[in-house]
């Protein structure tokens, strides 16, 4: 019996995140027919209920069940499988050092964007690649969310008439008495001096 080596294994990962940096650093694929394995058991399948909170695959044949929850797009278990090189040793290391300053490091995006730019000449081009797809792929629900953490304004139109005119060119001028924005959190004070 032939032994295997680690090697000779391909490296697969859930985190969906370190696989498109891994992707996006040239880590090859190890089957590019079949990058993710797509894996669908019993117990997966009990965890898709109805709105009773009974599952929905009960007594269903396996197989016939698998392909049913892959069409209707309920996610099994995914790994994503590559190539063991020789560099994703380095690859994984920047990964989890990027994560870290991610969670743990002050200051704004830009500014870990040109400190992961400076390390092209010393660390290679696809460590900066692995660390730039990392910023831009953890750092982008936090800044699409960002909306939650703000105070809400009020758009209030002012009391008074719409005018329209047609200009001289043929195009259209539409003038209102305009609007009020104000905070939710807006004092008693200022609503009152904004007339609301």
């Amino acid at each position: 019996m032939k032994k295997i080596t680690r090697g000779q294994t391909p490296f697969n990962t859930q985190n969906a995140i370190l696989a498109y940096c891994l992707h996006m650093a040239g880590v090859p694929w190890h089957n590019p027919d079949r990058p993710i394995r797509v894996l669908y058991s019993a117990e997966i399948l009990n965890k898709f209920t109805n709105g009773s909170g009974e599952p929905i695959y009960k007594g269903w044949e396996l197989e016939a069940a698998v392909r049913d929850a892959h069409k209707k797009g309920l996610r099994g278990h995914n790994e994503y499988v590559f190539e063991r090189v020789p560099r994703l040793p380095v690859l994984l290391r920047a990964f989890s050092d990027q994560v870290d300053e991610i969670e743990n490091g002050e200051g704004f995006a830009h500014e870990q964007v040109n400190k992961a730019t400076a390390l092209i000449g010393t660390a290679g081009w696809d460590v900066t690649m692995m660390r730039l797809a990392c910023i831009f792929l953890k750092m982008r629900l936090p800044f699409m969310d960002k909306w939650r953490d703000m105070i809400p304004d009020i758009i209030i139109k002012n009391e008074g008439r719409v005018r329209r005119t047609t200009n001289p060119d043929g195009g259209r001028t539409i003038t209102s008495a305009g609007f009020k924005i104000l905070p939710l959190n807006a004092s008693k004070e200022l609503k009152e001096k904004f007339g609301v």
